[in-house]
C-alpha cells in the first residue's frame, strides 16, 4: 500500500521545556511535507540525529562524553542505512521548507526505532506529525499496539500522545531507557 505524502501548515507559537527550561518558539508559516525518506538524505538524517542526541538528550546522557560516544556509535551512517534498508520498515523525514528536520522509524510490527527532530525545529510539532504519520503507517498494516523505549527527554513526549510505560526501565547505551506502548485502532 503507498502512503500518501502528508503536507502540514504550521502557524505556531508553541512551549516546550528542555532541561527544565520553557522556550518558546514562533514561526511564520512554514511547509511542513512528512515523506519516506531517501538514502540520499542518509548524511543530513545522520547529522540531524547526531545534534539531537548531543544537544538535546542532556538530560539523558549528562553531558558525558563517553555517555553520547556510546549512544553515537549506534547511530553511524552505516547504521542509519542499515536501519533504513529494512524491508520490513519505513524510515520518514519531515521536510521544513524543504530541509530535512526531523525523521522517525517503525517496523511493520509496531516499534518505533527513531524519533528524531533537528535542535533547531524544537517545538514546532514536527515530533507530533512524524509520530502521527508512523501511527498511520503502524495502523495500515494492521498493527494493534505500538512500542518504543524512549529516553528521560522523550518521556512527557510520549505520554502527552498516549504511551504507557509498560516495564521497569533498561539500560540503553548506559543510560535508562523506558519501555512504552500506546493501542492503536486498526483499520
Amino acid at each position: 500500500m503507498k502512503f500518501l505524502q502528508q503536507t502540514w501548515y504550521i502557524f505556531a507559537c508553541e512551549a516546550v521545556y528542555i532541561n527544565r527550561s520553557l522556550f518558546v518558539k514562533s514561526m511564520s508559516e512554514k511547509s511542513l511535507n512528512i515523506v519516506e525518506a531517501s538514502i540520499e538524505q542518509l548524511v543530513e538524517i545522520a547529522e540531524l540525529v547526531r545534534q539531537s542526541i548531543t544537544i538535546l538528550c542532556e538530560p539523558d546522557h549528562g553531558g558525558q562524553p563517553h555517555n553520547i560516544e556510546n549512544w553515537l556509535t549506534d547511530r553511524t551512517e552505516d547504521k542509519l542505512r542499515e536501519i533504513m534498508a529494512s524491508p520490513d520498515a519505513v524510515t520518514d523525514v519531515a521536510m521544513l521548507d524543504g530541509e530535512v528536520a526531523g525523521v522517525s522509524h517503525i517496523t511493520h510490527q509496531g516499534m518505533l526505532v527513531l524519533c528524531y527532530i533537528h535542535p533547531d525545529h524544537i517545538g514546532q510539532g514536527l515530533g507530533r506529525q512524524l509520530l502521527r504519520t508512523a501511527e498511520g503507517r503502524a495502523r495500515s498494516n494492521g498493527v494493534e499496539e505500538i512500542r518504543l523505549i524512549s529516553t528521560t527527554t522523550a518521556l512527557e513526549f510520549y505520554r502527552t500522545h498516549g504511551y504507557r510505560q509498560y516495564a521497569d526501565h533498561i539500560l540503553q547505551f548506559g543510560m535508562p531507557g523506558y519501555p512504552m506502548s500506546k493501542k492503536i485502532c486498526s483499520e
